[in-house]
């Protein structure tokens, strides 16, 4: 009954109502004494009750916000004692005030801080990342492969050029407007038009995303000026002249074209964190060991979890899709023509199918080398003039779907790499539009090992 809200004692039933039902053994425990002593304190509490109905309650409720509000410190309840053979003890309950509990959760909290601190200070910095995610590969896979090349100062091609000239990096819709050539290939061809104003032909503008990167970039704004710095070599060529490699979806045997070795191209490529161009060298493409299963699994989650997505939504992946999912139906390794005849239409897979072909071994990741073998000065200096007058056209809104392509039997390098890259670079054009006006961009290059910058 609550008494607090005006009811009559009289209506309460009896104090002794229920004694009759206790345990035989609890009422011999009971001396007369005893009985009598806990009887008093509970007719007390029910004067109590009945004649302060409200005030009772709410000093107690007082009490308890005044002690809640006092700095740490305990705050000792007495526990009940209850009817028993024997006197019990009377502990005391430590009842932690709102402070002392702020003051716990913050010791606690800067133990977890100091922890952390601990654990993160040996690991190796990760890659500053922008608004699209760039993978980070494990450093073994690249090095090994470019050591085909030669040791490091003897694959790289020395560029005695300015640094100035080699530093400019303006945005991909620079090199359409005044080259020619489509903004969202990554082997562009140049129209008519353009190319009765230059001889400059062979254009190849690999993107940064999805290939492999081992450095860390810092962009810095001095006035009207940016600078871009970069604190290692890249597997991609970030400095001109360096050598590199690119990844391809298509890693194994049967997807690798013939490579021509004495084809040369003028290599732009994307540098990271930033939607600009870097113009370093002429370079010959030739195949590279695919990566093995191991490698594969060594790679970073973030990483793999890339390459699954995109094969799993972007465009150049339906070949490999269509070849995992008959490969799993026929029990064996589809024929060329049966993938041919499946890509027709859509086929249904998940993530963790393609994980799984790419875990096992059954699908592999191609790679590419990019060796320099010159460097065209005049390119680069008009890239370094024109982009000082260079005006970007307005945006213009264009409707209508991406068509789909398909892969080519017996495609070349250029069309696979091609086909893999050109969903990206839709994205890179659409961050260049957003830029507005060109500012004067600089490149900064951090130099390689053999060849530190100065």
């Amino acid at each position: 009954m609550d008494w607090s809200k005006g009811a009559s004692p009289s209506s309460s039933p009896s104090p002794t109502a229920g004694l009759e039902h206790a345990p035989a053994s609890s009422q011999r425990g009971l001396n007369a004494s005893a009985t009598a002593k806990i009887w008093s304190e509970i007719r007390r509490e029910l004067r109590e009750a009945a004649f302060f109905p409200e005030g009772s309650m709410y000093e107690r409720q007082s009490r308890l916000v005044q002690d809640m509000k006092k700095p740490a410190g305990r705050i000792v309840a007495p526990a009940v004692c209850w009817p028993g053979g024997r006197k019990p003890k009377k502990p005391e309950v430590e009842v932690p005030t709102l402070s002392l509990v702020t003051l716990r959760r913050s010791g606690q909290q800067s133990h977890k801080e100091n922890v952390g601190s601990k654990l993160l200070a040996p690991k190796k910095l990760k890659i500053k990342k922008g608004p699209k995610a760039i993978p980070n590969f494990n450093l073994d896979t690249i090095s090994k492969r470019l050591d085909v090349l030669g040791p490091p100062g003897v694959r790289d091609f020395h560029v005695p050029v300015d640094e100035a000239v080699k530093a400019v990096a303006p945005p991909r819709a620079f090199f359409s407007d005044v080259f020619g050539g489509n903004p969202q290939e990554t082997f562009p061809t140049i129209g008519k038009k353009k190319a009765a104003e230059h001889n400059f032909r062979d254009f190849a503008f690999p993107h940064s995303h999805y290939n492999p990167v081992r450095s860390q970039a810092v962009i810095a704004v001095h006035g009207s000026k940016t600078t871009y710095n970069l604190l290692s070599l890249q597997a991609l060529p970030f400095v001109a002249g360096a050598a590199g490699l690119i990844f391809s979806p298509h890693g194994l045997d049967q997807d690798y074209p013939e490579t021509d070795s004495s084809h040369v191209s003028r290599l732009i490529v994307r540098l990271p964190d930033a939607a600009l161009w870097l113009y370093v060298g002429q370079y010959q493409i030739s195949k590279s060991t695919s990566l093995t299963q191991a490698e594969w699994l060594e790679q970073p989650s973030k990483v793999r979890s890339a390459w699954i997505r995109g094969i799993l939504i972007k465009d150049w992946g339906r070949s490999i899709r269509t070849r995992i999912v008959l490969r799993n139906v026929l029990g064996k390794e589809p024929e060329e023509e049966e993938i041919e005849i499946a890509m027709q239409t859509d086929v249904a897979i998940t993530e963790d199918e393609i994980s799984m072909a790419y875990n096992l071994g059954e699908e592999r990741l191609g790679v590419f080398l990019y060796k320099c073998v010159g460097y065209d000065e005049d390119f680069g200096r008009q890239i370094f003039e024109r982009f000082s007058t260079w005006t970007p056209k307005a945006k213009e809104k264009k409707d209508g779907k991406k068509k789909s392509r398909k892969r080519k039997r017996g495609a070349s390098v250029e069309d696979m790499l091609s086909d893999a890259a050109s969903d990206l670079d839709m994205g890179a054009v659409v961050e260049q539009e957003d830029d507005g006006e060109a500012v004067d961009i600089h490149y900064v290059p951090g130099g390689t090992r053999s060849r530190p910058r100065a």
